[in-house]
């Protein structure tokens, strides 16, 4: 199998797994096997990788080495930029449109309605989902989508890639306009991240912009849940 069918094959075993387990755990069937689903995918996401690099691409898996002490800084820059941009975006819409009430109610049923939990859930999401998201998207998806479409395909593809499953759980709680923006958002910033993957490949430099901005959607949630 030639490289660009391998790379071809293994975005269309990765990509819609994260879709499918957000679309029945919110909305298919948001109950045991919703919660069921959604987990297998998470595993199938960030396991996949590992599986087809060493046994498909028969390579030993490597660490993301930084090269230099100042690619982080593009990190940084790009990170307190998108974080600046999340945190000012509340305050250029109606309170009233954000649902802020729902937004309780949701948290209320996932179990994260208490300061403390929500700081855990957001500490967790923050400093370990975002190094598990660049691993999986970043190290694998754009470098296969970089196989099939070249560096600035696969920057847009990859980043594509990304934004679908966040559109779907935006999708659930929000309207249709807040969903475009959302996605917008995220859309850029799968832009950035894989970009700074592209320039130093190294994963640290998007992880720490990535840290940046997720850190920012928290500040932004913890203001909406408990004033």
């Amino acid at each position: 199998m030639s490289e660009r069918s391998r790379a071809g094959l293994a975005l269309l075993l990765l990509v819609p797994a994260p879709s499918i387990g957000v679309w029945v755990g919110l909305e298919g069937d948001p109950g045991a096997v919703g919660r069921a689903v959604w987990l297998f995918s998470k595993v199938w996401l960030f396991g996949f990788p590992l599986v087809w690099w060493r046994w498909v691409e028969a390579e030993s898996f490597r660490r993301s080495p930084l090269r230099r002490a100042r690619d982080l800084w593009p990190g940084l820059w790009t990170g307190l930029g998108i974080a600046a941009s999340i945190l000012i975006a509340p305050h250029c819409v109606d309170a009233s449109i954000l649902h802020t009430e729902e937004l309780r109610r949701n948290a209320i049923e996932a179990g994260f309605s208490e300061p403390l939990q929500y700081i855990v859930l957001a500490s967790g999401l923050t400093l370990v989902n975002a190094l598990l998201e660049e691993f999986v998207w970043r190290w694998f998806v754009f470098t296969r989508s970089e196989v099939l479409f070249g560096k600035a395909g696969g920057v847009l593809a990859s980043a594509v890639f990304f934004t679908i499953h966040h559109g779907i759980a935006l999708r659930a709680h929000f309207e249709p306009w807040i969903v475009g923006l959302g996605c917008l958002g995220v859309f850029i910033g799968g832009c950035v991240w894989s970009t700074l993957y592209l320039r130093t490949r190294s994963i640290w430099p998007g992880y720490l912009s990535h840290v940046c901005a997720d850190v920012a959607v928290f500040v932004v949630g913890w203001k909406l849940l408990f004033g």
